[in-house]
């Protein structure tokens, strides 16, 4: 088999190339909610998600919404604002991202129009060091 040959048999099976990523950038809507047993303390946001991609990868942020968090001392609540995820990296039908002391992970639905997955947040306080677990989900 000649050279030509070969490159044209490895074009044609596609070779080495990998599917391009889904595509998230836009506006989507945001919630999620997390909580810490220890501290009896529910925590639930709503908010507009936009989101920046180049190929696998995108950072984001959230405006125009609310947090309300309620434990045994009442509820507390406070605008979502200006809050940045950061170090977005999609896999497949995966994603990552953070921000502060967040970790995000999740599933991009089949039509790509729904986010959702767990995360984990760990908030140090004079107190001491807690970890509010929970879900998180964005739709378009």
């Amino acid at each position: 088999m000649t050279i030509a040959a070969l490159c044209i048999l490895v074009s044609a099976c596609g070779g080495d190339k990998a599917a391009a990523p889904v595509t998230l950038a836009g506006n989507w809507l945001f919630a999620d909610q997390t909580s810490n047993g220890q501290l009896g303390v529910t925590c639930k946001a709503n908010a507009s998600l936009t989101i920046t991609q180049t190929g696998d990868t995108f950072t984001a942020s959230l405006s125009g919404g609310a947090q309300a968090c309620t434990g045994v001392g009442g509820t507390n609540l406070v605008a979502v604002t200006g809050v940045v995820f950061e170090g977005g990296h999609i896999t497949g039908s995966s994603l990552t991202f953070s921000s502060g002391t967040c970790v995000f992970s999740g599933t991009i639905s089949a039509s790509s129009n729904e986010l959702a997955g767990d995360e984990t947040c760990t908030i140090s306080t004079t107190g001491g060091s807690f970890t509010f677990d929970g879900h998180w989900q964005a739709a378009r």
